[in-house]
């Protein structure tokens, strides 16, 4: 639909116009090739549907030339998960995944990271059960009623859904180590923080821990903001020692990993997906089927001037991504 009538640069400029309608229509195409592809495959369309996204969302936000991924696979690990991705310079000028970062204002990936440390960071993958427990996971935020508290000027209500809710406000904070987004921002009134364990409350994710957050709604905005469906926030961790990249940029370094994987090593990477001997199997078939749901989202989030978020669904579960939203 937006491509009758492109917005921001592409909307006076008929060049990028024109590179804005048919780098989305390679990317619309390429989504519904992946659609039909099976997994041994499916990680190019992917990433080549993201690559053309990258295009249109540059087309319209702006953004330097580029030459090259911009990315590039490290050695291949016994585990698929385990294999890193880096980021990559070709001469003085950026590489593609640079550019559209540039144009998104995402922050960079710095150093080395692991596919499934990428693969964890992502809300879609929250609910997944990981064999590896060493890359921290996003973390559901929401709001609390602030009429049901006494107010705490320059502090917000906040439940934050963690899998132990027998904490007390030192262990919490030892388990929000890696999300750098809420260091210094968290902590409970006096009278809280004299009891064993933080008080639950019930959220669309399950129960969570009350506790406070240090700030007004826009830096909550920024340190947790609300993707893809109204009302539900996420804390990501760090990537490689970092903020981490925005998750579309995540995504974009996570699908150029598998595709380079399924491409140039389709022997181990076919190996990888045997779920009958591959323990990793599952995990990398789900990742790509919540692709296919998110990739169109976050492209039109990245074309049009402000975030597009879906309205929450009543009894969804506590799944929110697994329901074909988009």
């Amino acid at each position: 639909m937006t491509r009758s009538g492109p917005v921001g640069l592409a909307q006076s400029d008929p060049a990028r116009a024109s590179e804005y309608r048919a780098a989305l229509q390679q990317f619309e195409e390429l989504i519904r090739a992946a659609e039909s592809t099976g997994p041994a495959s499916r990680p190019l369309p992917l990433f080549y549907a993201l690559t053309q996204a990258g295009r249109a969302i540059v087309a319209v936000r702006g953004g330097p030339a580029h030459h090259g991924h911009g990315l590039t696979l490290g050695p291949l690990d016994t585990s698929a998960l385990d294999t890193e991705v880096s980021v990559s310079q070709s001469g003085r000028s950026v590489g593609h995944y640079q550019a559209v970062a540039q144009a998104l204002a995402s922050p960079p990936l710095n150093g080395r990271v692991k596919i499934g440390a990428l693969l964890a960071s992502l809300p879609e993958m929250a609910d997944t059960l990981l064999l590896h427990d060493d890359w921290p996971r996003a973390i559901a935020v929401f709001e609390r009623d602030p009429g049901l508290h006494v107010p705490t000027p320059g502090w917000l209500h906040v439940t934050i859904v963690v899998d132990d809710l027998s904490v007390d406000l030192k262990r919490l904070l030892t388990l929000l180590a890696d999300y750098p987004a809420v260091q210094g921002r968290i902590g409970t009134p006096s009278a809280v923080g004299s009891l064993p364990f933080l008080p639950s409350y019930s959220t669309p994710e399950g129960n969570g821990v009350g506790v406070m957050f240090k700030g007004n709604i826009a830096e909550l905005d920024a340190a947790a903001p609300q993707y893809r469906i109204y009302g539900r926030r996420w804390l990501r961790p760090a990537i490689a020692g970092s903020s981490p990249p925005q998750p579309t940029m995540t995504w974009w370094a996570l699908l150029y990993a598998l595709s380079m994987y399924a491409r140039y090593h389709p022997r181990e990477w076919v190996a990888a997906l045997d779920i009958d001997s591959s323990p990793v199997g599952v995990t990398l078939e789900r990742v790509m089927d919540r692709a296919l749901d998110a990739l169109p989202h976050l492209v039109l989030d990245g074309v049009l001037p402000n975030p597009f978020l879906l309205p929450a669904i009543h009894g969804a579960g506590p799944d929110p991504f697994g329901q074909g939203r988009l």
